[in-house]
């Protein structure tokens, strides 16, 4: 599930870093370099962030915090989402949510419940907004909450 409706968001962390980006945001997004600050530290390990990579219309993590793939079990960082979700539905989904955000300056917050290779489900929440490397290249970024 997802909605741009930021007044939907009930979870204290999601509310907090959210709080904390909007200082941060100018023009519709964060600076990569802003999210590499102290104040933003105790956030890094529940952040992914993506880059929008146009020569493939697709995106591509360049971070992916250690609670992340902790419990994806293996590290993601330098593979694209296209590589991530083989499962085609799956990877549209996510593709058309994080599109949205980089093309609309958007925040979207999402939920729902996720099983990854086995595991145990997890119940989750996450804000997705956009960013910017180098005032040029677009990236999402993503802080996942999840519960067990």
């Amino acid at each position: 599930n997802a909605s741009n409706k930021c007044s939907e968001i009930n979870h204290p962390e999601i509310k907090e870093f959210i709080d904390l980006v909007k200082t941060d945001i100018q023009n519709g997004v964060i600076e990569y370099q802003v999210l590499q600050e102290p104040r933003y530290m105790k956030y890094w390990k529940q952040l992914s962030i993506s880059e929008y990579v146009e020569s493939d219309d697709t995106f591509k993590f360049i971070f992916v915090g250690t609670e992340i793939t902790t419990y994806l079990g293996r590290e993601f960082t330098g593979i694209t989402t296209r590589e991530m979700l083989s499962d085609d539905s799956l990877y549209k989904l996510s593709y058309d949510m994080d599109i949205k955000v980089i093309k609309n300056k958007q925040i979207v917050y999402s939920y729902g419940n996720f099983e990854w290779e086995n595991k145990e489900l997890v119940k989750w929440e996450a804000v997705t907004l956009p960013a910017q490397k180098s005032s040029e290249i677009p990236l999402c970024l993503t802080f996942f909450v999840h519960f067990r």
